[in-house]
């Protein structure tokens, strides 16, 4: 995969426990109603404007967000995959080597399943443009099934209702949960969809850094894009890109808290959801604001969703009875325990982007 590799898992060890130790030891009420306000503004956050919103001194703010960052905290950017024009397939399969598909580069993530049957989830990147080929590309993993995923859904926590500041843990309210999720069915509106005019391969590098530090600032990236392509690029030239390409087009939806399971006595369990579109997107916004939810991937197309939770075992029962509650809205509702160490994330395939089509190729693969 070449420098895609530098990216290959998103959370490595060692932030998952900054990030862990964060949440456990160092999130106060205030430390909180910053990141609720970075969660309102699109990356890349700056401290004017979350001191605008929380009313707070801006030096008071600065700190804050400093702290956070050094502390190991993940907050990174939401990027709107499908207005750069790919799609994400969802497929399981027994065939589990990541290693040995054909058409790994165009892989989003993998996740080894251990029960009820021993296999694999595959995420796959798929141009909308190349959309006749896509049979070959999943086939050969030869899936159980597969569906596509236009809709993800990433973490934002409701701390006033799952995070206990005096003992400084996340909690789980399950009769809250359902009471969200019952809310969220008779409202609940599909987003719309559509692909932007113009992206070149600038848009993507800062997309990439974006992606994985919400945080950043335009100087990081041009240091990382250097070191990552051995390119030169002015940092007014990367702002006026930011501007011009990928706020005006809307390529990013905003920003997410990485979550690292919540201790060591946890679980990583994918539930897979048959139903309306608008429920199993209802389901996953109301996951969104727990401390289970890693994310969703919500078909728009067909009536099969993927949610990936990270489940303390002390609250097992209570996932339990919350699941036999919701049953009645869903065709079927299937529970896969996944290896916590086998799961993986890519983001923005850029390599796969031809400069001088402006669009992307899969030249090498044929």
């Amino acid at each position: 995969m070449g420098a895609r590799l530098e990216k290959t898992v998103i959370a490595r060890e060692n932030a998952e426990y900054s990030s862990l130790r964060f949440l456990e030891k160092g999130l106060t009420p205030e430390t909180a109603r910053i990141l609720e306000a970075i969660f309102n503004l699109k990356p890349i956050i700056r401290a004017s404007n979350v001191a605008r919103i929380t009313g707070k001194p801006l030096d008071y703010v600065k700190k804050k967000i400093y702290s956070l960052r050094a502390r190991g905290l993940r907050v990174m950017g939401v990027v709107d995959y499908y207005r750069l024009g790919l799609i994400r397939y969802i497929a399981f399969t027994r065939y589990s080597s990541d290693d040995t598909y054909r058409y790994r580069d165009l892989m989003s993530f993998y996740v080894e399943v251990l029960s009820p049957i021993t296999g694999a989830f595959y995420g796959i990147y798929m141009p909308l443009t190349f959309m006749s080929v896509y049979d070959y590309v999943v086939h050969e993993l030869r899936p159980f099934y597969y569906f596509p995923a236009e809709i993800t859904v990433y973490p934002k926590p409701d701390f006033d209702h799952y995070y206990n500041f005096a003992s400084r843990k996340p909690v789980v309210d399950f009769t809250y949960l359902y009471s969200r999720f019952n809310t969220m069915v008779d409202e609940i509106i599909l987003p719309s969809h559509s692909i932007a005019k113009h992206i070149d391969l600038l848009d993507l590098l800062i997309l990439r850094e974006i992606e994985s530090n919400a945080l950043t600032t335009f100087k990081d990236i041009a240091l990382r894009i250097k070191a990552l392509t051995g390119r030169d690029v002015r940092v007014s030239k990367i702002s006026r890109h930011y501007s011009n390409h990928i706020l005006k087009q809307n390529l990013v939806k905003g920003t997410t808290l990485h979550l690292p399971p919540s201790n060591g006595c946890s679980i990583l369990v994918m539930l897979m959801t048959r139903g309306d579109s608008e429920v199993n997107y209802a389901l996953a916004n109301a996951f969104s604001e727990t401390f289970l939810h890693r994310v969703s991937f919500v078909s728009a197309s067909s009536r099969r969703s993927l949610h990936i939770l990270s489940i303390p075992t002390d609250v097992l029962h209570g996932l339990v009875e919350f699941i036999r509650k919701i049953n009645a809205w869903f065709d079927g509702i299937e529970v896969y325990v996944a290896g916590k160490q086998s799961i993986k994330y890519w983001g923005v395939p850029y390599h796969l982007f031809d400069r001088e089509k402006r669009w992307w190729s899969l030249d090498k693969f044929t």
